[in-house]
């Protein structure tokens, strides 16, 4: 099981820098993801069990429930999803999401958590105390990003809203939202420097920045220009989803020019 503390014997190889001309650097990518070499195994012995098997013997119980009413294209959707495992999902599959500017929703991110988040409160709001429910939102969230075995993305998010969660048990108010994302990555590079260079942090951070910098100019634009609409609730509703959109994609659209030759509209 993931977790588990093993010794090995095998022959290390050096990761190369460039597998294709062109590409983003393949050694720092996996830098990265805390991989520094690959190793050709002859023996494995397991020496210490992992200390939270519970987590991953219940993400074994779902993937087999799964596996059980599903088919193996609609099973590895499910499980690309909910925890981002898109090993073995079909490269159709994915190539369509592609194209509608969807793919992001396969991979593992914040919206997962978003849903996680969500789910934890409808439990969590039955006590009424502010400071026991940021603990108990820490726990669940902590337990999430283990049973997505640490997947980077994830991590962000998930040491964001621990952040916040911290800050609530100390009562401590961080108005600025730019401090809040920069806590968040300064975070992340000091448990791994190369971590920099992850293209899908830097996604996430544009991504981030771009809604703070511009969604509530772009709706403010909107509402002042349709303001006889404003009791509209569906005018109101397509306001706020396309203003969110654009302001993605303002700081997306040079980051997807500079790392990929298609550019898709993200949703």
């Amino acid at each position: 099981l993931p977790g588990n503390k093993i010794s090995i014997v095998g022959k290390i190889t050096k990761i190369e820098k460039y597998r294709n001309l062109g590409e983003t650097s393949y050694k720092l990518y996996l830098n990265s993801n805390n991989i520094v070499g690959s190793i050709s195994v002859t023996r494995v012995n397991k020496v210490i069990d992992n200390k939270v098997n519970f987590v991953f013997n219940l993400k074994q119980n779902i993937e087999y429930k799964v596996s059980k009413f599903f088919d193996d294209d609609m099973k590895n959707t499910f499980k690309s999803l909910i925890y981002g495992d898109d090993n073995l999902l079909d490269d159709k599959i994915k190539d369509k999401f592609e194209k509608c500017g969807m793919l992001h929703i396969l991979s593992i991110s914040g919206f997962n958590i978003y849903i996680y988040i969500k789910i934890i409160k409808c439990i969590v709001n039955i006590t009424k105390k502010r400071k026991t429910t940021a603990l108990i939102n820490i726990l669940f969230v902590s337990l999430f990003i283990i049973f997505c075995e640490f997947k980077i993305t994830i991590v962000r998010a998930g040491i964001t809203y621990i952040l916040l969660n911290i800050l609530d048990l100390f009562d401590i108010t961080l108005k600025n939202k730019y401090l809040r994302v920069l806590y968040t990555y300064l975070i992340l590079f000091l448990l791994n420097p190369y971590m920099v260079f992850n293209v899908s942090l830097i996604y996430a951070f544009f991504c981030i920045v771009g809604i703070i910098m511009f969604d509530n100019l772009i709706n403010s634009y909107f509402c002042v220009k349709l303001l006889k609409f404003k009791k509209n609730f569906i005018l109101n509703f397509i306001i706020k989803n396309l203003s969110t959109l654009l302001s993605v994609n303002i700081l997306l659209i040079p980051i997807n020019i500079y790392y990929g030759t298609k550019i898709y509209i993200t949703m």
